[in-house]
């Protein structure tokens, strides 16, 4: 049998995809940013090809409505459902959406499900693959 070379030549240079991930990350205060059932509130703003690949809701303060977030955009895209307002200070609810998410309109938004919610405060992280050249 015949010997094979499979060494392969050491990379040079800097990893082509090194700066491409982004972190997005705002809190909505709900005594300042009250939603009526439906209304989307928009978190980020997106450049056109960005890839959403995941993220997550955590609720900073507790809301004093009984309320489900919802993440995503109003166009019908969803992110991250069933994260709850009213639940315990530091819960985290991940994205159900792991599948790199490409916005139509370029928006992560956020909407209630129920009347307005008042007060409590939570924090949206959301995990960005950048568009553009990734050569390097």
């Amino acid at each position: 049998m015949a010997a094979v070379n499979t060494a392969v030549s050491p990379l040079q240079g800097a990893p082509a995809a090194g700066a491409k991930l982004e972190v997005y990350q705002r809190e909505i205060n709900f005594a300042t940013t009250n939603l009526a059932a439906g209304d989307w509130f928009d978190v980020f703003q997106l450049e056109a090809g960005d890839v959403v690949i995941s993220g997550s809701v955590k609720v900073i303060l507790a809301g004093t409505a009984t309320t489900d977030v919802t993440v995503g955009a109003d166009a019908g895209t969803t992110l991250c459902t069933g994260a709850n307002l009213d639940g315990t200070a530091g819960t985290v609810t991940p994205f159900t959406n792991t599948t790199g998410v490409v916005l139509a309109d370029n928006i992560v938004s956020v909407a209630v499900d129920t009347a307005t919610a008042v007060l409590g405060i939570i924090q949206v992280t959301a995990i960005v693959l950048k568009a553009g050249d990734f050569s390097g």
